[in-house]
């Protein structure tokens, strides 16, 4: 999508919000928020309106108040207040909608406010202050324990033959573990443009050798990629103060020397 329509996108919602007494806020996220990143052809919406107390369960399942409406060819529960609106072309509307009461309980980072009729940036300001200290003060010990848990279980279920789940296990849950526990030890040239509610976010920025080496073990066979891992966690976690020991590094190599005996020779998961 291009600048002029993305901007033209968030111009309706505005204009709606502005427009419909139910509806007290309207909050757009992530790259939209012209923040630590701005829109590109790539971006998606990312929106929360805010409506008056009992009335937001009818703007989560109503469509017709959206941009493009007719355009619009699906529209996914995917919790409690937030829906995914696909368009024809494949853009993405991420929508939650929550009732006045319900501002209290978001997290978020990278927002701006585009509509406020009930001191929704005051509190929403609350809310990024209160989940910017939240994940300040992570300790690197439990992404770190979390990643050598999942590591493990998912080396397991690779050597038993559950290699979907060991796919997800390693390649996705314990490399999210791992770029935790390392953007928590301050590990990187740049760290303060990584996404503290998702660690995946711009680690090709913030640490381009760690990303690029992790990218290249991912299109190896599974065994590989889990040695490449715990190549990492050794090199920048198992130091003097960092958050595992050697013992641990140990024990997951041995982990993974059983688990790739068990799958046998050959093995591509």
């Amino acid at each position: 999508m291009d600048a002029e329509r993305y901007q033209s996108f968030l111009d309706h919602l505005t204009e709606v919000a502005a427009a419909e007494d139910e509806v007290i806020g309207l909050v757009v996220l992530g790259s939209g928020a012209a923040k630590s990143r701005r829109p590109d052809e790539w971006s998606d919406h990312d929106v929360w309106l805010v409506t008056k107390n009992g009335d937001a369960a009818r703007w989560r399942t109503d469509t017709s108040w959206l941009p493009e409406a007719e355009r619009i060819v699906g529209h996914f529960v995917e919790t409690t207040h937030g829906r995914s609106v696909i368009y024809d072309d494949g853009h993405l509307l991420e929508l939650a909608v929550f009732d006045d009461r319900e501002v209290e309980i978001v997290r978020v980072n990278d927002y701006r406010v585009l509509y406020d009729a009930s001191d929704i940036a005051e509190r929403i300001a609350q809310r990024a202050a209160a989940t910017a200290a939240e994940t300040a003060i992570a300790d690197p010990r439990y992404p770190a324990g979390r990643f050598v848990t999942q590591l493990i279980i998912g080396l397991g279920r690779f050597g038993r033959g559950e290699r979907l789940s060991a796919n997800q296990l390693i390649r996705g849950f314990a490399v999210g573990s791992l770029l935790h526990a390392l953007a928590a030890s301050d590990v990187g040239s740049d760290p303060d443009v990584l996404d503290n509610l998702d660690p995946h976010r711009r680690v090709e920025v913030a640490m381009p050798e760690i990303a690029a080496r992790i990218d290249r073990s991912l299109q190896h066979p599974l065994a590989e990629t889990a040695q490449t891992l715990v190549a990492i966690a050794h090199e920048y976690l198992a130091t003097p103060d960092g958050p595992l020991s050697i013992e641990v590094v140990r024990a997951l190599r041995a982990a993974i020397d059983r688990a790739a005996t068990e799958a046998g020779p050959g093995s591509s998961a």
